[in-house]
C-alpha cells in the first residue's frame, strides 16, 4: 500500500511539473521569445555562431541543450528553435558578440 501511494504521489508531482513547464512555455512564447531573426536567416544566424564558437553541429547541440539532429534541422532551414532554445542562442550571441 505504501509503494502504491509513493507512485501515485509521484505520478501527480510529474504531472504537476508538467502542467507548469507547458505552462511557462506557452507564456514565454506569447512575450515574443524568440530567435531575433526571421526563418530564412535562422540557418545563417546558427552557423555563423557555430563557426565562430569554433564546434562541430554535435558540440554546439551540447552547448544549446538539444540534439545533433536538431541543430542539422535549424542550418538547413527545416525547423527553427523553441524558445528556451532561442534564448541559449541569444545568450551565446551576445558571450561571442555576434548581431
Amino acid at each position: 500500500m505504501f509503494l502504491q501511494n509513493l507512485v501515485d504521489f509521484q505520478m501527480q508531482s510529474i504531472y504537476s511539473l508538467t502542467c507548469i513547464l507547458i505552462y511557462t512555455d506557452q507564456r514565454t512564447e506569447s512575450r515574443g521569445d524568440e530567435v531575433d531573426m526571421k526563418n530564412d536567416e535562422v540557418p545563417k544566424i546558427v552557423r555563423e555562431l557555430r563557426m565562430k564558437m569554433a564546434l562541430t553541429q554535435e558540440q554546439f547541440a551540447a552547448e544549446v541543450g538539444v540534439t545533433f539532429a536538431t541543430v542539422n534541422r535549424w542550418e538547413s532551414g527545416k525547423a527553427k528553435p523553441s524558445p528556451l532554445a532561442a534564448r541559449r542562442i541569444r545568450e551565446l550571441r551576445t558571450r561571442y558578440e555576434i548581431d
